[in-house]
């Protein structure tokens, strides 16, 4: 009796935390939001012009143009006619926010008040008074849709643009507190982004020291000698699938992402198998594309699959970013290596105990890496999980908890006499995607499409397969802008009375993982979650009012735009690590 009363106070310590008040940690919004047009609140401003023969190479004040915006000046002007023009004709002011007019569009810097000047009309500032904080403008402006310019093939900025321009407007304090928040996130998410660089560096420098070293005793084998290796072998176009519950097909290069295997086609019929823990090498078109796999697989004719530990995964992915690979593949289209080029392939070879201890060396370094990519992340994704859950009793309005079948039509209408053609897929990576757009044909069979759901724009998908960014399995919004058909595996439904924006929101953040996990479970299957229809539209949805909703959801699309953003950053700063270090160091020993 005593453990089914420990049970039981488990199950309710989880209700409470699915039905506890919402909180947030950006203060207290009141989201009376005013919309104003920037040109009500202040106006545009730029330096005095500086003609050519007015700069030099060297010099006192540095001169910033366009293409040195944000970046190293390569002009100045003398200290005379800096203080001449600064007195006389309009300057920033600490905190200000200058903005390119001209090229890339949009670009901003925080003036930090030091001595120095900008080219007029190119490089431009709001001047406003004390009803709009410039930290929260930073932040407005790098999600802004400029008025007049969208779809344009302009590449300036007009006054225009920015004076029509509308923005939200919260009060000063909250436009601070906001302000200040993001710029917090922002400082997080740039040191770990340091830190990805410089692990990265050390991972490169690691594996050139460890690989390139000649003193090492090490054994020239083949490379088929060391491991097993097995060439795939695609089933029959007739056995492709988009159901989760076949085998998980890997194709190509295509079918692995940031190094992983990431199911996105699945099929009935067995050929050539992958074991989870494999290493898979992409053959065709790239030649030499290594990925690790944590599924077992059917594999195609576009990978191979190998037996191998870390060690050897490192050594492989050197040897492609060496080109090592593109020495070998042939094929009169495009490149492609076969069985006899990557058994014959020579390589240098230590101990096995060796291989283990340098391979635990490269994960280590690896999930360091990881780890802080993770964490850029994982601070956007928290920051939007706060700001959703926004505390009820610090809001114009009362929250009210409504169920999902409340706000929502479970989608039933099949798809009879085939009035839609077009399969959908919805993917815990990249959301609702279109088997045409992703596999370049439709891989359901047109048979079976009467009895799949019509889903429509707007519609929202839960897709019950479990991964590792989607614990409970995804729901996401279609956003294709058109109709189409989904598989009955799927739960398919039609929101009402609600802003679509902040529930997709809603469904990003982990909030409504605790009522899934409190009445459904994996069932028998490792990979698919179970819970029952009616269950599942019992689900709680905090809802504030409905144009709270939408000013939440347009400020977590925002904060979308701005992990997109960071996200670039370390990969970018990454791969140019990456070519320098190739740059610098000898090729691979074989």
């Amino acid at each position: 009796m005593s453990a089914i009363t420990a049970k039981a106070s488990r199950k309710m310590k989880k209700y409470a935390v699915l039905t506890r008040e919402p909180r947030c940690f950006l203060g207290s919004f009141d989201f009376s939001w005013e919309q104003r047009k920037l040109g009500e609140i202040g106006s545009v401003s730029m330096c005095r012009r500086i003609f050519k023969e007015q700069t030099s190479e060297t010099g006192d004040i540095p001169f910033y143009k366009i293409g040195t915006f944000g970046a190293e000046p390569d002009a100045f002007i003398s200290r005379e006619l800096f203080e001449e023009y600064k007195s006389k004709y309009p300057y920033p002011k600490k905190g200000d926010i200058l903005i390119s007019a001209s090229g890339s569009i949009g670009r901003t810097v925080e003036f930090a008040g030091n001595n120095e000047y900008f080219q007029d009309s190119n490089i431009v500032w709001l001047s406003h008074d004390e009803r709009l904080s410039n930290s929260f403008l930073k932040c407005f402006y790098s999600v802004v849709k400029w008025a007049g310019i969208e779809g344009s093939t302009i590449k300036r900025l007009y006054n225009d643009n920015i004076l029509n321009t509308v923005i939200c407007m919260p009060s000063v304090p909250e436009q601070e507190h906001i302000g200040l928040f993001f710029e917090n996130l922002n400082n997080l998410i740039t040191l770990h982004q340091r830190k990805c660089v410089f692990l990265f560096g050390l991972f490169q420098a690691s594996i050139s020291m460890i690989f390139t070293a000649s003193t090492f005793s090490w054994e020239q084998r083949k490379l088929g000698d060391v491991v097993q290796i097995t060439m795939g072998q695609s089933p029959d176009g007739s056995t492709y699938s988009d159901e989760p519950s076949d085998y998980i097909l890997v194709q190509g290069n295509a079918d692995l992402q940031n190094g992983w295997v990431c199911p996105r086609i699945w099929t009935t019929q067995i050929t050539k198998k992958a074991d989870a823990g494999d290493l898979i090498m992409s053959v065709r078109a790239p030649a030499g594309a290594m990925g690790k796999t944590a599924y077992n697989a059917v594999i195609g004719r576009g990978v191979a699959a190998i037996k191998g530990n870390e060690f050897i995964y490192q050594l492989l992915v050197k040897m492609d970013t060496d080109g090592f690979w593109k020495t070998l593949s042939c094929g009169s289209t495009f490149e492609s290596l076969n069985s006899d080029n990557i058994k014959n392939a020579e390589v240098k070879i230590p101990t096995t105990a060796e291989q283990i201890k340098i391979g635990g060396l490269f994960q280590y370094l690896d999930n360091l890496i990881t780890l802080h990519q993770r964490e850029c992340i994982s601070f956007t994704v928290r920051a939007g999980g706060l700001i959703l859950t926004a505390n009820k009793k610090r809001t114009t309005s009362s929250w009210e908890q409504r169920k999902l079948s409340e706000i929502a039509d479970k989608v039933t209408e099949k798809n009879s006499g085939l009035q839609y053609v077009e399969t959908f897929t919805n993917s815990a990576e990249f959301g609702i995607i279109s088997q045409r757009d992703f596999f370049d044909h439709d891989i359901a069979k047109l048979s079976s499409l009467d009895g799949y759901y019509i889903v429509k724009n707007e519609d929202f998908v839960y897709n019950p397969r479990i991964s590792t960014s989607a614990p409970v399995g995804p729901i996401n919004r279609n956003k294709l802008g058109r109709t189409g058909v989904m598989s009955p595996l799927y739960t398919v439904f039609r929101p009402h009375d609600v802003d679509t924006t902040y529930l997709e929101h809603f469904f990003k953040c982990a909030y409504w993982h605790s009522f899934m996990n409190f009445n459904g479970d994996s069932g028998a299957r490792s990979d698919r979650f179970s819970i029952k229809n009616d269950v599942f539209f019992q689900m709680p949805i905090p809802l504030p009012h409905i144009d709270e909703q939408r000013k939440i959801g347009e400020l977590l699309t925002c904060l979308d735009h701005l992990i997109t953003l960071h996200q670039r950053k370390p990969f970018l700063m990454k791969w140019r690590t990456s070519d320098a270090n190739r740059n610098q160091t000898n090729r691979l020993v074989l």
